[in-house]
């Protein structure tokens, strides 16, 4: 068994050398495992980066889907590292999970904005002949809080999001979905207030089929409300 432990980053990296020739699967699995060298990445990380930037890496990969059932303590079972969940507030997935995934997100928050970019990797364990269509998926996020249009009485707000998802083999494509909305609150007495707002939404998605084709879809809602709210409060 070799391991590696890094402290800093809540990281371990465990692998066994499995020379038993006749496996006996019983309860484990139906699928055939044919790998002799055996691992588990996994770990945790909070980095901050320059330009205000915050980085979360999630690293969730297992070498068979047998490992985490067979392996439940000790420093190379799913048990050895409890603390990963409890100090960084991100749980593992479920040792019967027919997946492990793994996440990298980069954040910057402003006072009227917020972006967000993510890339994700799903290792499908359950079936090892699936391994060729693991998804990856990839996504920007950036939010426009209200705020005043040129000046006027009227509030403007924006949001927009972009997705990615690729495979080996399947079906893979890309989605962009924008939301401008123009709103206009205003007070009808001291305690209560009234905001019409004008939203319009597009959704373009560019899909890749290796049985069906290429294909371009875009749809348009226009979403029009009226909302009236007043606060109670006591101390």
């Amino acid at each position: 068994m070799l391991q590696k432990f890094d402290e800093r980053n809540r990281d371990l990296v465990v692998g066994i050398d499995d020379r038993l020739v006749h496996r006996d699967q019983a309860g484990i699995s139906p699928f055939p495992r044919t790998d002799d060298i055996r691992y588990w990445l996994r770990g945790r990380s909070d980095q901050t980066l320059p330009l205000g930037m915050n980085a979360k890496l999630d690293l969730d990969y297992v070498s068979d889907q047998d490992y985490l059932r067979e392996f439940q303590t000790g420093l190379y079972g799913y048990q050895a590292r409890p603390d990963l969940a409890s100090e960084f507030g991100r749980p593992l997935e479920q040792n019967t999970s027919p997946y492990r995934k793994s996440t990298l997100r980069l954040d910057r928050d402003g006072e009227e904005y917020s972006l967000q970019g993510r890339a994700s990797y799903f290792d499908l364990v359950e079936n090892p002949d699936l391994n060729d269509s693991s998804p990856g998926i990839g996504g920007l996020d950036f939010s426009l809080l209200p705020r005043p249009l040129f000046g006027s009485p009227l509030f403007f707000r924006f949001q927009t999001d972009y997705n990615y998802l690729w495979r080996k083999t399947g079906t893979k494509g890309q989605q962009v979905f924008f939301t401008p909305a123009v709103s206009y609150p205003l007070w009808l007495s001291r305690y209560l207030e009234l905001e019409p707002s004008m939203t319009y939404a597009r959704n373009t998605q560019w899909v890749e089929d290796p049985v069906l084709g290429n294909e371009n879809q875009a749809r348009d809602v226009y979403d029009f409300q009226t909302r009236l709210a007043t606060n109670v409060e006591r101390v």
